[in-house]
């Protein structure tokens, strides 16, 4: 059971990663801060979320 919640998380975080970087990219003139570092909390929402993913697939064979 906690392999398949170790993949849904990978999932949502994944998901979640990729909905901040669409947000940064439609608002983009509307952001005050360096969009530099808010692309890589996005990229690495992304990272974590597809190795979360790998290691419950890894874990479940």
């Amino acid at each position: 059971m906690n392999k398949i919640l170790f993949l849904v998380f990978g999932l949502v975080l994944t998901i979640i990663g990729f909905r901040v970087y669409s947000y940064f990219e439609k608002n983009l003139e509307s952001i005050d801060n360096k969009p530099g570092n808010l692309y890589g909390i996005a990229v690495l929402l992304i990272f974590m979320g597809i190795i979360a993913i790998i290691l419950s697939i890894i874990n479940f064979f």
